[in-house]
C-alpha cells in the first residue's frame, strides 16, 4: 500500500449544463445520508450548472463536517448541482467506496 494525496486521485469534474433543468438537481443529504435528486424549487436561472455523472464522489461546500458527501447513483447520471456541490472523477487506481469509508472510519469529516 502506498501513501498519496488526494488532489493525486481526485479530478473536479467543471461539465458545464448547456440546457440547465430544474428537474433535474441533486442534492447531497446531511449525515452520510446519501445523494439524491432534489425537489422541484424556484429557479433564479443566474445559478450556473454542471452535469454530475454516475459513480462521481460529491460533497456539500458549507456542510462537509455535517456529512454532506457520498456517490452519484446510477439513476441520477446526468443530473445537475451548482459549484456548491463539486463532484470529482475518482481515478482507476482507487475505488470511490473507500474515499467514503476513509470519511467515516473515526468520523473523519467532521474534523474537515
Amino acid at each position: 500500500m502506498r501513501e498519496v494525496k488526494l488532489k493525486e486521485i481526485l479530478t473536479e469534474s467543471k461539465i458545464i449544463s448547456d440546457k440547465p433543468n430544474p428537474d433535474c438537481r441533486l442534492r447531497v443529504k446531511l449525515n452520510v445520508g446519501g445523494v439524491e435528486k432534489r425537489p422541484m424549487l424556484k429557479d433564479s436561472g443566474t445559478t450556473k450548472y454542471y452535469v454530475r455523472k454516475a459513480g462521481q464522489f460529491i460533497y456539500g461546500r458549507q456542510n462537509l463536517f455535517k456529512g454532506a458527501f457520498g456517490v452519484v447513483p446510477a439513476e441520477l447520471d446526468n443530473y445537475e448541482s451548482s459549484i456548491d456541490l463539486p463532484t470529482f472523477d475518482v481515478s482507476d487506481e482507487c475505488s470511490v467506496d473507500w474515499i467514503i469509508y476513509f470519511l467515516l472510519v473515526g468520523e473523519r469529516y467532521k474534523h474537515l
